[in-house]
Formats: structure tokens, sequence, C-alpha cells
């Protein structure tokens, strides 16, 4: 832009001409030298021409569209016309620029810790995270009984859920000389229990051995109770 002016001495003629910066949103060295491009989150040309404002075209805010969430916008929103996404909807996650269904986590990849248990059927257990599962959701807590008797292990829920417990219940001995007593017969099972729960145990135990035409002793039973009920 400016203008040129004869004069009567060499080079007889003035000029004020000087390079037209690059218009809004867009960025180079000039008009002039077509070096103009759009910022980051525009779009459109710049060209050179000879009358004011001695250029054409606009750089424009890009729009971008998203699948399952919402579209980025302003420098997030790269690429005009491309499905950018910003976040996604529930139940959805970003995978690169675009909202992926969630991969629903169950628990036959879990490993359980602090000495917990897979539960029966874990590989069929979804989680309700879609991050990561928990002990709580794939694995029982086990409860070891190391007596038997009138006396009870006892044992306090550290959290809600369930955990897992091997009773033993005495069986009854037979006849015959020599005859061992009653066995313990293992019987395995979970048990739902709300934090803080108190929980004792009572192991039956095997039952004595049998002499002479005298059977075997039968075995005692086992109990479970939660806050004291069975």
């Amino acid at each position: 832009s400016g203008a040129v002016a004869a004069v009567a001495m060499s080079p007889f003629y003035t000029s004020t001409c000087s390079a037209v910066a690059c218009p809004q949103n867009s960025r180079g060295s000039d008009v002039a030298s077509g070096g103009c491009s759009c910022n980051t989150g525009y779009h459109g040309t710049i060209t050179a021409i000879r009358t004011s404002p001695y250029f054409s075209g606009s750089c424009n805010p890009n729009i971008c569209s998203c699948s399952f969430g919402t579209a980025a916008t302003g420098t997030s929103c790269t690429s005009h016309g491309h499905n950018i996404c910003a976040n996604c909807s529930s139940g959805y996650q970003l995978s690169g620029s675009s909202c992926q269904k969630y991969a629903k986590y169950n628990c036959s990849t879990y490993m359980c810790s602090g000495g917990w248990q897979q539960k029966a059927n874990f590989c069929n257990i979804p989680c309700a995270s879609n991050v990561s599962c928990t002990n709580q959701e794939c694995c029982d807590n086990p409860v070891t009984v190391r007596s038997c008797g009138s006396t009870p292990t006892r044992f306090t829920a550290q959290s809600s859920g369930t955990f897992q417990v091997t009773l033993t219940s005495g069986s009854g001995g037979r006849s015959g000389a020599d005859d061992i007593g009653g066995q313990q017969a293992s019987i395995r099972g979970t048990i739902p229990v709300q934090a803080n729960s108190e929980i004792k145990i009572y192991a039956g135990c095997q039952g004595g051995s049998g002499s002479g035409r005298m059977g075997g002793g039968g075995g005692g039973a086992s109990a479970v109770t939660v806050n004291g009920v069975d």
C-alpha cells in the first residue's frame, strides 16, 4: 500500500509503498510475499491483489464434528470439517480424536490381592468401572478357621461385600474294628456382609476312632453367624 510520485531528480520518483501485513487470524511475513497462512484453529486462503485492501480471502474459525461426544473448538479444532472430539458422552471414551464405546471390564483378567480368592464364575462378572475392577467385585475374602469345637473363630468384616469360607462338618463313623471316626467334610460358600459386621465361625471336629465292634464317633457340626444371626 502507499503512493508513487514523479520528481525531477534521480531516481525520478518517490515512494511510500510498504508491504501489507497479514490480516486478522493469519500469520506470516506480509501479503506481498505470499507468505500469509491461517492460524491454528482457522481455515482459508489469503491472496495479494492490486486494489485496496490489497488482499482477498480471510481466515475463518474451524468447525469440527464429534460422534458420541462434544466437538473440539478453537485451537483444539485443528482441521476444519473433521471429527475431532473434546470429550465423550457417557459410555464412551476418547481414543485419539474420536469417541469409542467403552470396552466393558470384567473380572476375567483381574488378580485378587490381599489373600482374597476369585469368585466362582468370575469370568462372567462385569465391573462397574470402565477403568479397573476391585476385590469386592471379583473376589471373596477368605476366612481361615484354625480350630474346631465350641470356641468360635471371630472375624470383623473390613468392608461390605462377600467373604469366602470353607467350613467343616464331621461325618458319622462306621461300625467295625479299627473304624476311624467321622471325617471332616468341606463346605465352601460365600456370605454377604456389611462393613464392621461381627462374624463367628464354629468348625465341626472329626469324630473319634472306633474300637472293636464300636463305630467311630460322629463329627461335629459347623455353623456361621453374622452379628449373632445364623
